[in-house]
């Protein structure tokens, strides 16, 4: 599954690029994501790529960033399910076929 959209022709960090290369190893299957949101706190998302449940089919927002990466959150027991995006440049770790991956937030 091929996730960078219509800017691939813009240049990706080294560690966007492993991120990316994570997230496509994972395919459809359930991975997590820490990472760290503009405001500068930490949030942790469980979720997985490949859901159309709920999707109108339009392009997404995020699509203007080639590092934003577009998922489908997994909800907890009660919780809300939804898509959602995180910057892989600000990903501080991942956790993908039981392999976690730790990356500082400078790569």
């Amino acid at each position: 599954m091929h996730i960078l959209n219509r800017n691939e022709e813009q240049i990706m960090t080294n560690k966007a690029s492993k991120i990316v290369s994570l997230v496509e190893s994972a395919g459809e299957r359930i991975f997590s994501v820490k990472f760290v949101k503009v405001d500068g706190s930490e949030r942790t998302m469980v979720c997985r790529r490949g859901v159309v449940k709920h999707s109108n089919g339009g392009e997404a927002g995020y699509a203007v960033n080639p590092d934003n990466i577009g998922v489908f959150e997994m909800g907890k027991e009660g919780g809300r399910e939804n898509y959602r995006c995180f910057n892989a440049n600000r990903v501080v770790e991942m956790k993908v076929g039981g392999v976690t991956h730790n990356f500082d937030l400078e790569d």
